[in-house]
């Protein structure tokens, strides 16, 4: 609800159906490469960044040089939330992927 309708995100594979689904926000993936960043995200006017600490670098590694790049570049993107995120409900209870931690950050005004 903070969130205005006409807000982009940038958002890890898997996760852009369900936010499309949930808020009806223009949603693009979020690269692997992360030189090619900035220029999308001025290309489709994006916003917010949302990606999830297990899927996106530690273990799948989707986007894990993208990731590492926002990690580093507080100049650039600012962590707003963090949400845990629990799918026991879906995995074994030995599954590392029965929790994960989710990131959003917003994109500075002054990144370009």
């Amino acid at each position: 609800t903070n969130i205005s309708n006409d807000a982009g995100f940038m958002v890890q594979p898997g996760y852009n159906a369900k936010l499309i689904y949930l808020t009806g926000n223009r949603m693009v993936g979020l690269h692997h490469d992360p030189k090619r960043l900035l220029p999308l995200i001025e290309q489709f006017e994006i916003e917010y960044l949302i990606f999830g600490r297990h899927f996106t670098w530690e273990v799948a590694q989707l986007s894990k040089n993208s990731v590492e790049f926002i990690l580093s570049r507080s100049d650039l993107f600012e962590h707003v939330a963090t949400i845990q995120e629990d799918y026991s409900e879906f995995f074994t209870e030995e599954d590392s992927a029965r929790f994960d931690e989710v990131y959003i950050y917003k994109i500075r005004k002054n990144y370009s």
